[in-house]
């Protein structure tokens, strides 16, 4: 059996080399640090988080949408003003020209098209279906727009950002993603949702908070 070198000089030279190797590990795992299922914020703060976000009962955006499933895909510039129960959701063309607005005013929904046409339903999702074949959730999205889930619904967390900003959630058929850009911001720069139930996927970028 071979003899351990038991030489001081060994093994100082053995410990410095540890010392700097795991000093090295260290610097690696801080560098791509992420959060880490100790680190997620508790319940209740997670529930403060999620509130003040809910109080927002204002917002105006614009931005871009887009939607593709397995037949087609398409795109359109919008602007959304929201405050409490009145809605006012446009698109536009890439060139700026009229596609489609929803107007709604508590339970007063009307949707006027490029050539002027109204139409009215019960509801955003029901009127934005009738006319663009698409279904896009305009009731929960008031609440996703803001990166929070909507309180209406069975909700699940995948993860956080190292900032603690929601970074993914699951709500009833809808997988979403929520990307910031900003360090210390109110809403997500990006929102990419999924609906489990087929293939159809929608974005929408914000640009400008008005």
């Amino acid at each position: 059996m071979q003899e351990t070198n038991k030489n001081p000089k060994y093994l100082i030279l053995k410990l410095t080399c540890i010392f700097i190797l795991s000093n090295i590990l260290c610097s690696c795992s801080k560098a791509s640090k992420v959060a880490e299922p100790e680190d997620l914020p508790s319940s209740r703060v997670l529930y403060e988080l999620i509130k003040s976000k809910d109080l927002i009962n204002t917002f105006h955006i614009k931005g871009k949408l887009s939607f593709k499933n397995s037949k087609e895909g398409g795109s359109a510039n919008f602007e959304w003003l929201h405050k409490d129960n009145i809605n006012k959701i446009t698109f536009y063309d890439p060139l700026g020209n009229l596609v489609l607005e929803i107007n709604q005013n508590k339970n007063n929904i009307e949707a006027k098209d490029a050539k002027g046409s109204i139409a009215k339903a019960n509801s955003i999702d029901e009127i934005s279906y009738a006319i663009t074949k698409v279904h896009i959730p305009y009731n929960l999205l008031v609440y996703w727009l803001k990166g929070c889930p909507a309180p209406s619904y069975d909700w699940k967390i995948n993860s956080f950002d190292t900032a603690y900003n929601i970074s993914s959630l699951t709500q009833r058929e809808w997988q979403l993603k929520f990307t910031y850009k900003d360090k210390n911001p109110i809403f997500p720069s990006k929102i990419e949702i999924t609906n489990t139930d087929n293939d159809l996927k929608i974005k929408f970028i914000i640009k400008k908070h008005l």
